[in-house]
Protein backbone atom coordinates (compact mmCIF):
# COMPACT_ATOMS: atom_id res chain seq x y z
CA UNK A 1 0.00 0.00 0.00
CA UNK A 2 3.03 2.44 0.97
CA UNK A 3 3.93 1.94 -2.49
CA UNK A 4 1.06 2.46 -4.26
CA UNK A 5 0.45 5.44 -2.47
CA UNK A 6 4.13 6.97 -3.07
CA UNK A 7 3.48 6.15 -6.87
CA UNK A 8 0.65 7.48 -7.17
CA UNK A 9 2.04 10.78 -5.36
CA UNK A 10 4.71 10.65 -7.50
CA UNK A 11 2.48 10.32 -10.78
CA UNK A 12 0.40 13.15 -9.49
CA UNK A 13 4.04 15.13 -8.75
CA UNK A 14 5.06 14.84 -13.04
CA UNK A 15 1.34 15.49 -14.12
CA UNK A 16 1.72 18.75 -12.05
CA UNK A 17 4.99 19.42 -13.37
CA UNK A 18 4.27 18.87 -16.89
CA UNK A 19 1.39 21.60 -17.10
CA UNK A 20 -1.28 18.60 -17.16
CA UNK A 21 -3.40 20.59 -14.66
CA UNK A 22 -2.81 23.66 -15.99
CA UNK A 23 -4.33 22.21 -19.50
CA UNK A 24 -6.65 20.59 -17.94
CA UNK A 25 -8.41 22.94 -15.84
CA UNK A 26 -8.08 25.53 -18.33
CA UNK A 27 -9.94 23.25 -20.84
CA UNK A 28 -12.42 22.81 -18.53
CA UNK A 29 -12.91 26.50 -17.67
CA UNK A 30 -13.44 27.07 -21.11
CA UNK A 31 -16.05 24.18 -21.61
CA UNK A 32 -18.00 25.39 -18.64
CA UNK A 33 -18.00 29.22 -20.31
CA UNK A 34 -19.29 27.15 -23.42
CA UNK A 35 -21.40 25.01 -21.88
CA UNK A 36 -23.49 27.57 -19.62
CA UNK A 37 -23.60 30.31 -22.56
CA UNK A 38 -24.63 27.77 -25.30
CA UNK A 39 -27.01 25.27 -23.29
CA UNK A 40 -30.82 26.17 -22.32
CA UNK A 41 -30.86 24.48 -18.37
CA UNK A 42 -33.13 21.89 -19.78
CA UNK A 43 -30.51 20.36 -21.98
CA UNK A 44 -27.70 20.59 -19.46
CA UNK A 45 -27.78 16.63 -18.58
CA UNK A 46 -26.98 15.64 -22.10
CA UNK A 47 -24.54 18.33 -22.67
CA UNK A 48 -22.84 17.55 -20.10
CA UNK A 49 -22.37 13.51 -20.83
CA UNK A 50 -21.08 15.37 -24.22
CA UNK A 51 -18.31 17.19 -23.35
CA UNK A 52 -17.29 14.50 -20.77
CA UNK A 53 -16.92 11.87 -23.38
CA UNK A 54 -15.67 14.66 -26.25
CA UNK A 55 -13.32 16.65 -23.98
CA UNK A 56 -12.73 15.09 -20.25
CA UNK A 57 -11.93 11.95 -21.69
CA UNK A 58 -10.60 12.49 -24.80
CA UNK A 59 -7.76 14.46 -22.72
CA UNK A 60 -7.55 11.55 -20.18
CA UNK A 61 -6.65 9.30 -23.61
CA UNK A 62 -4.23 11.50 -24.32
CA UNK A 63 -2.33 11.96 -21.49
CA UNK A 64 -2.21 8.12 -20.74
CA UNK A 65 -0.17 7.59 -24.07
CA UNK A 66 1.75 11.03 -23.29
CA UNK A 67 2.94 10.07 -20.27
CA UNK A 68 3.66 6.50 -21.24
CA UNK A 69 5.88 7.60 -23.94
CA UNK A 70 7.35 9.68 -21.70
CA UNK A 71 8.14 6.84 -19.22
CA UNK A 72 9.19 4.84 -22.15
CA UNK A 73 11.85 7.46 -23.71
CA UNK A 74 13.23 8.65 -19.90
CA UNK A 75 14.04 4.77 -19.10
CA UNK A 76 11.27 5.07 -16.40
CA UNK A 77 9.61 1.47 -17.50
CA UNK A 78 13.00 0.07 -17.56
CA UNK A 79 14.05 0.54 -14.31
CA UNK A 80 10.25 -0.63 -12.77
CA UNK A 81 11.26 -4.02 -13.87
CA UNK A 82 14.04 -4.04 -10.85
CA UNK A 83 12.38 -2.43 -8.81
CA UNK A 84 9.92 -3.06 -6.27
CA UNK A 85 7.04 -1.59 -7.67
CA UNK A 86 4.72 -3.97 -9.22
CA UNK A 87 2.54 -3.97 -12.35
CA UNK A 88 -0.38 -3.57 -10.74
CA UNK A 89 0.29 -1.30 -8.56
CA UNK A 90 2.21 1.06 -11.54
CA UNK A 91 -1.04 0.82 -13.39
CA UNK A 92 -3.01 1.22 -10.00
CA UNK A 93 -1.27 4.57 -9.91
CA UNK A 94 -1.85 5.68 -13.13
CA UNK A 95 -5.80 4.76 -12.46
CA UNK A 96 -5.89 6.76 -10.02
CA UNK A 97 -4.14 10.45 -10.71
CA UNK A 98 -5.64 10.50 -13.92
CA UNK A 99 -9.17 10.02 -12.70
CA UNK A 100 -8.83 12.42 -10.00
CA UNK A 101 -7.48 14.83 -12.86
CA UNK A 102 -10.38 13.96 -14.95
CA UNK A 103 -13.38 14.35 -11.79
CA UNK A 104 -10.90 17.91 -10.78
CA UNK A 105 -11.78 18.82 -14.55
CA UNK A 106 -15.28 17.46 -14.40
CA UNK A 107 -15.66 19.56 -11.35
CA UNK A 108 -14.90 22.76 -12.52
CA UNK A 109 -16.70 22.30 -16.13
CA UNK A 110 -20.14 21.15 -14.72
CA UNK A 111 -19.82 23.50 -11.56
CA UNK A 112 -18.65 26.29 -13.86
CA UNK A 113 -21.85 25.98 -16.58
CA UNK A 114 -24.32 25.52 -13.55
CA UNK A 115 -23.34 28.38 -11.89
CA UNK A 116 -23.06 30.19 -15.26
CA UNK A 117 -26.72 29.22 -16.34
CA UNK A 118 -27.68 30.56 -12.49
CA UNK A 119 -26.14 33.98 -13.41
CA UNK A 120 -27.87 34.20 -16.25
CA UNK A 121 -31.45 33.73 -14.85
CA UNK A 122 -31.79 30.08 -15.71
CA UNK A 123 -33.19 27.39 -13.54
CA UNK A 124 -31.01 25.13 -12.43
CA UNK A 125 -31.71 21.53 -10.29
CA UNK A 126 -28.80 20.52 -8.56
CA UNK A 127 -27.85 16.88 -9.65
CA UNK A 128 -27.73 13.92 -7.40
CA UNK A 129 -23.90 14.28 -6.49
CA UNK A 130 -22.96 11.04 -5.59
CA UNK A 131 -24.42 9.30 -8.86
CA UNK A 132 -22.48 11.92 -10.72
CA UNK A 133 -19.70 11.70 -8.74
CA UNK A 134 -19.58 7.81 -9.47
CA UNK A 135 -20.58 7.99 -13.00
CA UNK A 136 -17.37 11.03 -13.64
CA UNK A 137 -14.95 8.46 -11.92
CA UNK A 138 -16.14 5.19 -14.15
CA UNK A 139 -15.95 7.46 -17.27
CA UNK A 140 -11.98 8.34 -15.74
CA UNK A 141 -11.20 4.93 -15.37
CA UNK A 142 -12.11 3.26 -18.41
CA UNK A 143 -10.53 6.23 -20.69
CA UNK A 144 -7.57 5.27 -18.28
CA UNK A 145 -7.30 1.67 -19.10
CA UNK A 146 -8.33 1.99 -22.79
CA UNK A 147 -5.20 4.92 -23.47
CA UNK A 148 -3.12 1.96 -21.55
CA UNK A 149 -4.32 -0.89 -24.04
CA UNK A 150 -3.46 1.60 -26.75
CA UNK A 151 -0.98 3.31 -25.75
CA UNK A 152 1.20 -0.09 -24.69
CA UNK A 153 1.33 -0.81 -28.38
CA UNK A 154 3.34 2.47 -29.87
CA UNK A 155 6.69 3.78 -29.10
CA UNK A 156 5.93 7.28 -30.05
CA UNK A 157 2.66 10.20 -29.82
CA UNK A 158 2.81 10.27 -33.30
CA UNK A 159 2.09 6.42 -33.98
CA UNK A 160 -0.56 6.62 -31.42
CA UNK A 161 -2.50 9.65 -31.79
CA UNK A 162 -4.44 8.10 -35.32
CA UNK A 163 -5.49 5.04 -33.69
CA UNK A 164 -6.18 7.06 -30.58
CA UNK A 165 -8.45 9.11 -32.60
CA UNK A 166 -10.34 6.38 -34.22
CA UNK A 167 -11.08 4.19 -30.92
CA UNK A 168 -12.09 7.61 -28.98
CA UNK A 169 -14.45 8.48 -31.68
CA UNK A 170 -15.81 4.90 -30.99
CA UNK A 171 -16.19 5.86 -27.67
CA UNK A 172 -18.42 9.18 -28.22
CA UNK A 173 -21.05 6.84 -30.29
CA UNK A 174 -23.52 6.51 -27.22
CA UNK A 175 -24.06 10.03 -27.15
CA UNK A 176 -26.11 9.32 -30.54
CA UNK A 177 -28.02 6.45 -28.85
CA UNK A 178 -29.05 9.09 -25.83
CA UNK A 179 -29.38 11.90 -27.98
CA UNK A 180 -32.27 10.19 -29.71
CA UNK A 181 -30.87 10.38 -33.17
CA UNK A 182 -30.72 6.59 -33.26
CA UNK A 183 -32.14 3.78 -30.52
CA UNK A 184 -30.38 0.48 -31.84
CA UNK A 185 -29.22 -1.59 -28.65
CA UNK A 186 -25.56 -1.85 -29.86
CA UNK A 187 -24.51 1.75 -29.44
CA UNK A 188 -25.22 0.62 -25.10
CA UNK A 189 -22.40 -2.47 -26.08
CA UNK A 190 -19.52 0.58 -26.15
CA UNK A 191 -17.98 0.81 -22.75
CA UNK A 192 -18.71 4.04 -22.32
CA UNK A 193 -22.25 3.96 -22.62
CA UNK A 194 -23.23 2.50 -19.24
CA UNK A 195 -21.33 5.28 -17.50
CA UNK A 196 -23.22 7.94 -19.36
CA UNK A 197 -26.81 6.29 -18.60
CA UNK A 198 -25.15 6.47 -15.02
CA UNK A 199 -24.49 10.30 -15.28
CA UNK A 200 -28.12 11.36 -16.91
CA UNK A 201 -29.33 9.57 -13.97
CA UNK A 202 -27.68 12.12 -11.80
CA UNK A 203 -30.04 14.71 -13.67
CA UNK A 204 -33.56 12.77 -13.75
CA UNK A 205 -34.92 9.12 -12.19
CA UNK A 206 -33.72 6.45 -14.38
CA UNK A 207 -35.82 3.19 -15.42
CA UNK A 208 -35.42 -0.12 -13.28
CA UNK A 209 -33.43 -1.58 -16.64
CA UNK A 210 -31.70 1.19 -16.86
CA UNK A 211 -30.06 1.21 -13.46
CA UNK A 212 -29.47 -2.32 -13.74
CA UNK A 213 -27.53 -1.97 -17.07
CA UNK A 214 -25.73 0.95 -15.90
CA UNK A 215 -24.42 -0.28 -12.57
CA UNK A 216 -23.82 -4.34 -14.08
CA UNK A 217 -22.65 -3.54 -16.99
CA UNK A 218 -19.77 -0.84 -15.80
CA UNK A 219 -18.98 -3.51 -13.63
CA UNK A 220 -18.36 -5.92 -15.92
CA UNK A 221 -16.55 -3.75 -18.40
CA UNK A 222 -14.27 -2.75 -15.94
CA UNK A 223 -13.35 -5.89 -14.72
CA UNK A 224 -12.83 -6.81 -18.54
CA UNK A 225 -11.28 -3.59 -19.49
CA UNK A 226 -8.31 -4.09 -17.00
CA UNK A 227 -7.61 -7.56 -17.33
CA UNK A 228 -7.12 -6.60 -20.67
CA UNK A 229 -4.84 -3.73 -19.50
CA UNK A 230 -2.79 -5.54 -17.56
CA UNK A 231 -2.28 -8.28 -20.31
CA UNK A 232 -1.61 -5.35 -23.11
CA UNK A 233 1.24 -4.01 -20.58
CA UNK A 234 2.60 -7.03 -19.69
CA UNK A 235 3.09 -7.83 -23.42
CA UNK A 236 4.34 -5.01 -25.09
CA UNK A 237 5.98 -3.00 -22.42
CA UNK A 238 6.99 -5.04 -19.71
CA UNK A 239 8.55 -7.53 -21.97
CA UNK A 240 10.32 -5.33 -24.02
CA UNK A 241 11.24 -2.73 -21.30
Amino acid sequence: MTRLVSAIRNDMLVQWRTGLYVIGIGAAVLSALALGYLTPAEHLAIAVAAVMLLAVGGSTFLYVGAMQMFERDEGTLRALIASPLNMDEYLGAKIVSLTVLASLEAVVMIGGAMAYIAFKGGEVTLPNLPVLALAVVLIGVIFTLMGVIMAARYTSITAYLVPMSAVATVLQLPLFYFMGVFTHWAFLIIPTGAPTMLMLGAFRPLETWELVYALGYSALQLAVVAIWARAAFDRHVAKNA
